[in-house]
């Protein structure tokens, strides 16, 4: 049977969501404490149509845009993710990973171009992360970012591929900056072969003279 939850209901769905239970659970549990109500076919309709504005994150008025504020504050997902020493992570959590997890575990939809983060998370920890939804309202979704748990080997390995990614970014540097320097070599060395073309003309005036006394000799 289809009701209409009038509270959150954890593993169910939040207030105002339109879900399909079972009879006993709903005579049982959800009825005897107020958290929800049977749903007629107009209501179902009206509120389907909310509800799937409401998953899919978008909001048409200043209004929808403050009651998805209400929704996503109390949000919260958590993104496993691998880390090394100190909480640092392999990689890092960018927005699209954040909306994946977010219709994943809480089948909500969200453009991860509306998660205003700075730069991509990189630390183990939770953050309250920002999300625009328009008509000047934003709103903050807590994100956990957890470890995942990892073997001795798995570790060593991606602990090597972060040192060699590093060395990489290194060596390009390097390079880059090599390839910098070689650009000006070229008129350093016109200036070198412009010297050493004036100096035969020179050395040929001087030894003029000494020519001219073997001749009178």
């Amino acid at each position: 049977m289809q009701v209409i939850l009038k509270s959150d209901v954890d593993h169910l769905g939040y207030a105002k969501d339109v879900v399909d239970v079972k009879r006993g659970y709903w005579r049982n549990f959800l009825r005897p404490r107020g958290l929800a109500e049977v749903a007629s076919a107009a209501t179902i309709r009206e509120l389907t149509e909310a509800q799937e504005r409401r998953r899919s994150v978008e909001a048409r008025t200043n209004t929808e845009a403050e009651e998805l504020k209400l929704l996503l504050d109390r949000t919260a997902i958590v993104v496993p993710a691998f880390a090394g020493e100190a909480g640092k992570l392999f990689g890092s959590v960018t927005p699209a990973e954040i909306s994946r997890v977010l219709e994943a575990t809480r089948k909500l939809r969200l453009d991860p171009k509306k998660i205003a983060l700075d730069e991509p998370l990189k630390m183990l920890g939770t953050f309250q992360v920002p999300v625009d939804l328009g008509h000047g309202v934003k709103a903050e979704l807590t994100v956990e970012v957890a470890e995942a748990k990892l073997s001795a080997e798995e570790l060593a390995r991606l602990e090597a591929q972060r040192v060699a990614e590093a060395n990489a970014l290194e060596a390009a540097e390097l390079k880059a900056a090599a390839k910098a320097a070689a650009g000006n070599a070229p008129a350093a060395a016109d200036a070198d072969a412009d010297a050493d073309a004036d100096a035969p003309a020179a050395d040929a005036s001087e030894e003029a003279p000494a020519d001219a006394d073997a001749v009178e000799a």
